[in-house]
């Protein structure tokens, strides 16, 4: 199996599986500030997102559940909380995927590599 980045890997789920939402999911934690400054350098469906990205990440680093498990983590590594749970997090999708999807992991992982492909081509 391919192996594929830990938080791409849930959020890629999210979205559609339209190649422009795809793209503008996987640029979300790259892409800074207000989205109109990149409204020439990126379409609209890219620009789309990038702002559910943003939207998913609001939900979930403000969910209870989210915070809670978060908050296991010990003082020493709570920097670092959030990178650990999403590593979690996805951990137990890729475990469970068939739960969640019916499209089989490899398939979907190779879909999304193929995009990243075509971006750095």
């Amino acid at each position: 199996m391919i192996e594929l980045s830990t938080y791409e890997l849930s959020s890629s789920f999210i979205f559609s599986e339209k190649y422009s939402r795809i793209t503008g999911n996987l640029l979300g934690d790259f892409v800074k500030g207000y989205l109109e400054q990149y409204e020439t350098i990126y379409s609209h469906e890219i620009i789309q997102g990038i702002k559910t990205h943003r939207q998913v990440d609001c939900f979930t680093d403000t969910h209870t559940i989210y915070l809670r498990s978060k908050n296991r983590i010990s003082n020493n590594h709570r920097l670092l909380a959030g990178i650990i749970i999403d590593i979690c997090y996805d951990h137990f999708l890729a475990n469970h995927w068939n739960l969640f999807a019916y499209e089989n992991l490899d398939v979907f992982v190779q879909k999304i590599y193929i995009i990243w492909v075509h971006l750095n081509a």
